[in-house]
């Protein structure tokens, strides 16, 4: 990776200096800034911080594909755990969508979401 990298930044035309910088003190900063990259890294971090955590077979999927949702969506419905994750991760990243983690919360919020959006058409 980290040929390809130095191959990336050649080809963009960084100076190497300019891009061994970034990357040492603001990548981390500057990619918690993308709303998807930013929540798959958070809530990684937070997954593998976890020792008493158990994966389940699940939880890689729910990793990568709720959060680039949460990223992007208005709405996100996942299991509790993928769920608890993702609001913690809601403090480090971009705003995104709404987190939840019961169907019927999600629905209610939906509605009331378009009954506003109704009245101000």
């Amino acid at each position: 990776m980290q040929d390809d990298l130095a191959q990336a930044a050649r080809d963009s035309g960084i100076p190497t200096e300019a891009f061994q910088h970034w990357l040492m003190n603001d990548s981390e900063q500057a990619l918690m800034r993308l709303p998807s990259v930013g929540r798959i890294r958070e809530v990684t971090h937070r997954r593998l911080a976890n020792a008493d955590d158990s994966w389940e077979r699940n939880d890689l999927y729910d990793m990568l594909f709720l959060s680039t949702a949460a990223g992007y969506a208005d709405f996100v419905v996942g299991e509790r755990k993928i769920g608890n994750y993702l609001r913690q991760a809601a403090a480090t990243t971009p705003p995104g969508g709404q987190v939840f983690v019961k169907m019927a919360d999600a629905f209610a919020a939906i509605e009331t979401e378009l009954a506003v959006g109704a009245l101000a058409t």
